[in-house]
Formats: structure tokens, C-alpha cells, sequence
């Protein structure tokens, strides 16, 4: 896999490799990104002795913590790493991704991180659609500045050791720590908020609901003043009963609304923050490309260059969100 420089070689970032090293994707950022600044933020039993680092490149050995945090999806591996390795970031820009995956036409990605300087860059690969799950980005390739990269991180971290938010995937972690961190209109508590979880089909049910009771009490009784006041009593309307039942059904509908006002105000929608904070690459502007997930089991997939979009309910395309 040759790289194709669409752009001269550009010293503006840093790439930034954490994780667990694949001797495949690491030989080819050896290859083909030698001479850009690279930090490689690793564990402390990698074994670099088969490949030629080039002197350029900060290479950065992690020991392992003593005690895991948040071991679902290696969420706190990939803080440690991610913020070892930023801390050795000299440039205004950077561009983090795992040194088990590999990508091309990184310029691409500077173009829209300079576009976007308050957001992050995240390839369209496993950036949900929205519903499936609250502020999921994509953890695959995360770009921005260099301070705004270390906010997400920093926030991400304390959001998880003060026990904000009970969500096991690492994606909604991220995505919301880098919103808090920069957004004082998102609220924790609305976040948590069980009903919150249910969405607009929670909303949409409780209104229909509310008004389905209502309008079959309020038809009846309509049905029984028009039979008892306007056509069986013989011209003697009593309109003050009449008023009375209006004022009554007036009322009745007010407290419906209510109740679903109510449980609108309960319901956070996402999308504002994400498209406000987060912008999005097609992953397939990066080619060629390698790149990986571990999926249940169907166990570690791969994909060459031919990752879908839309088979794999991911966003390509932040207005769309």
C-alpha cells in the first residue's frame, strides 16, 4: 500500500499513534508518513526492535495502571495513551488514531479541522445515526487542536472518575466530555435523566396517549350536551351547563399538555451539541486505509478500503446528523 501525497509533506500537525501497535498498519505509517512529525504513545512491553523508527519521531512507552478504571472497550487505555502522547505535541494541530489502523490523504482531514477550529474531526466510521446512541462520535480518528484534543481526554477522565454518567460506550463518554467542556448549556442532570434515554418516541407516545383519553372523554360528553341541550330539551338550553362542560374540557386539555410538556422538557436531544462540537470526515476520503473493530461474536473485522456507511448505520455528513 503505496500513499499518494495529494499535498506536500505538511509540518503543520502531529500524527498522533496510541495504542496497541499491528506490525501491518505500523510498517506502513513507517512507509509513508516518515518524515512527518509523529508522536507514538505505546505500552511498555512493545516490542519495537523489527521496525526503523525513523529520528524524527517521539516514541513514548506507558506503563500499565494498577488498577482499570473503565474497562469497557479499553476507554481507559486509550486515556492514558492518548494523553501521554499529547502531552509530547509541540504543534497547534493534531490528529489522533490507533497504531493498529492506518490511514491516507491526512491533509484532507488538517483542511476541515482548520475550517472547524472549535470542533473535533472524527472519521464517519462508527459516528452513529442519530437514536442509537447519546453523543456518539467516533473514536477512529479524532482531530482538532491540540488543546481541544487534551480537553476531550481531561474531561473524559474526570467525567469518569467522579461517576457523571453510568454509559459503558467509550464513543457517548468522549462525546459528551468534550461538550461539557466546552458548553455551559448542557446540564449532567438532564443527561441522566432515564426518560431522557427514551427519546422522541417516549414523547410521541406520551402525547398520544394523553390525547387519545381525552378526546375519547371530551367526544362523549360533547356527544351527551349536544343530545340533552340542543336537541332533546326542547329549545330550553341551560348554557350555563354548557359553559361549564367548555370550561372544564378547556381545562382538561391544558393539564394534557402540560404532562407532555412536561416529559418534552425531560427529553435532551443531542444533535444541537453534536453538530455544534463535532464535524465528521467521510472515512472513505481516506483511502487507501486500513482499519478495525472488535464485533461481538463475529470477532475482530477488518476493513480494507471498503468500509459502508450506510450498511453500518454511521453518519457521513454532520448536517445530517
Amino acid at each position: 500500500m503505496k500513499l499518494s501525497h495529494t499535498f506536500s509533506k505538511n509540518k503543520e500537525y502531529t500524527i498522533l499513534l496510541q495504542g496497541v501497535i499491528n506490525p501491518k498498519t505500523f510498517k506502513l505509517w513507517i512507509k509513508n508518513y516518515s518524515d512527518y512529525t509523529v508522536v507514538v504513545s505505546i505500552w511498555e512491553d512493545e516490542d519495537l526492535s523489527d521496525y526503523k523508527i525513523p529520528t524524527n519521531w517521539k516514541v513514548i512507552k506507558n506503563k500499565y495502571p494498577l488498577v482499570r478504571f473503565r474497562k469497557q472497550a479499553n476507554l481507559d487505555y486509550q486515556i492514558i495513551t492518548t494523553l501521554a502522547g499529547l502531552e509530547s505535541v509541540d504543534t497547534e494541530w493534531v490528529i489522533k488514531m490507533r497504531t493498529d489502523e492506518y490511514y491516507s490523504n491526512l491533509e484532507k482531514v488538517l483542511e476541515k479541522m482548520k475550517n472547524n477550529p472549535h470542533k473535533i474531526v472524527c472519521s464517519s466510521m462508527f459516528f452513529r445515526k442519530y437514536g442509537m446512541y447519546k453523543f456518539h462520535c467516533s473514536d477512529k480518528l479524532l482531530g482538532g487542536t491540540t488543546d481541544n484534543l487534551i480537553a476531550m481526554f481531561e474531561s473524559t477522565l474526570q467525567n469518569l472518575e467522579m461517576n457523571l454518567w453510568d454509559e459503558p460506550i467509550p464513543e457517548s463518554q468522549l462525546g459528551l466530555a468534550y461538550i461539557m467542556c466546552k458548553d455551559s448549556t448542557i446540564d449532567i442532570d438532564d443527561v441522566n435523566n432515564k426518560r431522557a434515554e427514551l427519546g422522541q418516541e417516549f414523547i410521541e407516545e406520551k402525547a398520544i396517549n394523553s390525547f387519545t383519553n381525552v378526546s375519547n372523554t371530551i367526544s362523549t360528553e360533547i356527544i351527551n350536551i349536544v343530545h340533552t341541550e340542543f336537541i332533546n330539551n326542547d329549545n330550553h338550553i341551560d348554557w350555563e351547563t354548557v359553559t361549564n362542560s367548555v370550561g372544564r374540557w378547556k381545562s382538561i386539555l391544558s393539564e394534557c399538555l402540560n404532562v407532555v410538556n412536561k416529559h418534552k422538557n425531560q427529553y435532551l436531544d443531542d444533535r444541537p451539541y453534536m453538530q455544534k462540537w463535532f464535524d465528521i470526515i467521510d472515512i472513505n476520503e481516506l483511502k487507501p486505509y486500513i482499519a478495525t473493530s472488535f464485533q461481538g461474536k463475529k470477532g475482530r473485522v477488518w476493513y480494507n478500503s471498503d468500509f459502508d456507511n450506510e450498511k453500518e448505520d454511521c453518519v457521513s455528513d454532520i448536517k445530517k446528523y
